[in-house]
């Protein structure tokens, strides 16, 4: 008898369980469906809207279109319509200076400038011997060598890993290229792989 009763309770609290889930499952899916019908009606009045915009757009056109023939000067009409809108102001020509000539192109120099890098080695020397430092201009090699070189050394990068394989950041690698392109060989890094890493691209571009 105790066996059955306690089968009986739980048989009891499982009705009323499942009478629970079922009354939430039917809340559920009658908030499911009124937000869908709700989302449905938004819809359709936005398609409605943009369809009568939609049409009242292409009826003007149609309009328009309907006032001139292929035998009436359409240019006239579109001059006078855009002077309605006020003066139009003059176009001023528009000049652009090439970066460097056809006669640049045939001796070999793209760069258009005093930049070393990308450049040939015969380049090179000429940018050095021209410069306004005397002591770069009369050396018989590429200066960028020997400094980079210097200052890999002071840095210690004959003890330092790998000076060669790990990169180093790309803004002090462009910063320490600005600032030879502009002729100051004045490098103090204090890591090697600056100096390392900018001497290898150098060398990597060469044409």
């Amino acid at each position: 008898n105790d066996q059955l009763m306690v089968v009986n309770d739980h048989l009891d609290k499982f009705e009323a369980d499942c009478e629970n889930m079922a009354h939430q499952l039917q809340t559920l899916s009658e908030t499911h469906l009124s937000s869908t019908k709700m989302s449905l009606l938004e819809y359709s009045g936005m398609t409605i809207k943009e369809t009568k915009q939609t049409l009242t757009g292409f009826q003007a056109v149609c309009d328009t279109t309907k006032r001139y023939s292929a035998d009436n000067d359409i240019q006239c009409y579109i001059v006078r319509t855009i002077r309605k809108q006020g003066k139009q102001p003059k176009p001023e020509r528009f000049h652009y200076d090439l970066p460097f000539t056809l006669q640049d192109i045939k001796n070999g120099d793209l760069q258009g400038s005093n930049s070393i890098f990308d450049a040939t080695l015969d380049q090179v020397m000429k940018i050095q011997r021209e410069a306004n430092n005397k002591d770069v201009a009369m050396l018989p090699v590429p200066a960028i060598v020997l400094v980079l070189i210097s200052a890999i050394q002071r840095s210690g990068g004959y003890v330092s890993e790998g000076i060669f394989r790990v990169s180093a950041a790309k803004k002090d690698i462009d910063r320490l290229k600005a600032q030879i392109d502009i002729g100051n060989y004045q490098v103090e890094e204090k890591s090697p792989h600056i100096p390392a890493c900018l001497l290898k691209q150098w060398i990597r571009r060469l044409p």
